[in-house]
């Protein structure tokens, strides 16, 4: 390396931790912006490039100490920047990271002659450098966006606000036009989370309330969680379009992320995996899929609900991507029903329609985007309340917890049931059947005779009478040409109908257990009390 330049020299270094200025990344201001007529661009650093007398290691060191000081993060080893227009994070590849990095870097090298010439990066160069350890450790690392202050849990136990700005502990940056959240009391902030609510026609109107306030606490204490504590979907139900069902879902989202990102169900289950990866990849707060209809039974959306990481494969490229999912799902749906295991895995809200048109209803309060944006700082200060509220109070557990979700069960069941509230964790009073399997089952549990014995084929016909397993053992026939043969199942309709009642045995199936004897052609089936 020649002497006379103004290059970045690096320092020895046994450590992972990073090197970079915390208090430049303090406000919200220093994410990468454009030069304008009125702002004053920042000075460059010169930085020589790779070369004879200068090393890869040297130059990713160098620039990953400039460009840590403007808004530029490390997550999952990918270079990644927050962007305000898709809202969320956005990485920089090789070929762009040779023009981003111009903004705040001279690059030089040396001609023949020994002098000094500007140049780019090669997109070799680029490659090798966010391949580097040495520049992502030189890189705050990131793993959480947040909209609003949200509450933590700092050492020691106490919960606090994080300010906007990155947090170092919390590897989390806060940006967005909110700066602080109001302390009221906790029975205002009741009164008007109940007041929010009150327009809408819950079949349960106190649980739907409670899960909806639930939903909302678990975006808005999602800092207070770690990174690998699981949170359930929600979904909406309702009997007819104009119900609100999107209306709810929004009122959670734009309150605590200002925005509801609203899309619909792929047309295949491969695009699932290309939607669910650019989700983790930004690092977004949600995965938003809107007036579903029929059936939904996806692999990949049941395995994401429940996955503490995501791993993908990068369009394009032969490596994988792997990061924390902090997602949480929300779909609404007209008659909607959905696998069982998407049914364990949520919460359940239902609504009804009474109007005969949806444009007849009348509401005393308007509810459009605008207003709930105008809204937000009060609801949060609603929800900043709670947390208080129950903080106070000693912290203390709901009545009843989910297993599938425990973590997050404990503390958003906590809050919500502290304020006074219901458990969002009772079992929901629907009037849809939502998983329509469970629900063909207990009507098949329901025709059995306690203790008597059944074999296949009669169950079968008791199916065929109830209506239940329709798409697999077909309907009743009329009655003048009497019941079809049971044991004319193709196959492989009595192998997957043979596979569904195994799969329930020693299960309890409405007020009853169901129980599976013997093997093979001599399975026998019964159904038994719960205290058997």
């Amino acid at each position: 390396m020649k002497g006379g330049e103004d290059e970045v020299t690096p320092v020895a270094d046994e450590t992972d931790a990073p090197i970079f200025d915390v208090e430049s990344l303090d406000v919200p201001e220093q994410r990468r912006r454009a030069p304008s007529a009125t702002r004053t661009p920042p000075p460059k650093r010169r930085i020589e490039l790779a070369g004879d007398d200068s090393t890869l290691s040297t130059l990713s060191y160098s620039m990953g100490r400039v460009l840590s000081k403007y808004g530029c993060y490390s997550r999952a080893d990918e270079l990644v920047v927050w962007d305000e227009e898709v809202g969320g994070l956005r990485s920089i590849s090789a070929d762009r990271l040779r023009t981003f990095a111009e903004d705040f870097i001279d690059f030089f090298g040396y001609n023949r002659k020994g002098d000094s010439v500007v140049t780019s990066l090669t997109i070799d160069m680029a490659r090798a450098v966010l391949a580097s350890p040495q520049f992502h450790r030189r890189l705050p690392r990131i793993l959480r966006v947040n909209s609003c202050p949200q509450p933590v849990v700092r050492e020691g136990g106490r919960i606090e606000l994080l300010p906007c700005g990155y947090d170092l502990e919390f590897k989390t940056l806060t940006v967005g036009t909110i700066d602080s959240i109001d302390r009221i009391d906790k029975d205002v902030a009741v009164d008007e989370l109940r007041k929010l609510f009150s327009e809408f026609e819950f079949i349960d109107r106190e649980q739907g309330v409670s899960v909806a306030v639930a939903m909302m606490l678990g975006m808005f204490i999602g800092t207070m969680l770690d990174t690998n504590s699981l949170r359930p979907a929600l979904i909406v139900l309702a009997n007819a379009e104009g119900a609100g069902k999107s209306l709810l879902v929004k009122i959670i989202l734009l309150t605590v992320l200002g925005k509801a990102p609203i899309g619909t169900r792929p047309e295949r289950e491969e695009e699932f995996e290309k939607l669910l990866l650019s989700i983790v990849r930004e690092a977004r707060k949600v995965l938003f899929l809107d007036n579903l209809r029929g059936t939904l039974a996806s692999p990949r959306l049941e395995a994401f609900i429940t996955a503490e990481e995501w791993t993908g494969r990068l369009l394009g490229r032969n490596e994988t991507f792997t990061a924390p999912n902090l997602a949480t799902v929300f779909i609404t749906g007209n008659g909607l029903t959905v696998s069982p295991d998407l049914r364990r895995r949520s919460l359940f809200i239902e609504l009804t329609m009474r109007a005969e048109r949806a444009e007849d209803r009348v509401f005393k309060q308007q509810l459009d985007d605008t207003i709930l944006i105008d809204m937000r700082p009060r609801i949060l200060a609603c929800l900043w309340a709670l947390v208080r509220n129950w903080d106070t109070h000693g912290r203390p557990l709901p009545s009843r917890g989910h297993s599938a979700f425990p973590l997050w069960a404990d503390i958003v069941g906590g809050i919500v049931e502290a304020a006074g509230f219901s458990c969002p964790f009772n079992t929901p009073q629907l009037t849809q059947p939502v998983d329509r399997t469970g629900d063909d089952m207990r009507r098949l549990v329901d025709q059995m005779n306690e203790g008597q014995l059944y074999e296949f084929f009669t169950l079968v016909t008791i199916m065929r009478e109830v209506g239940a397993f329709e798409s697999i053992v077909g309907v009743e026939e009329s009655e003048d040409l009497g019941f079809p043969d049971a044991r004319k199942l193709k196959p492989a309709e009595s192998s997957k109908l043979g596979r569904l009642l195994a799969g329930y045995d020693q299960r309890q199936v409405g007020d009853w257990r169901f129980i599976v004897e013997g093997k093979g052609h001599a399975k026998r089936f019964y159904k038994a009390a719960l205290t058997e």
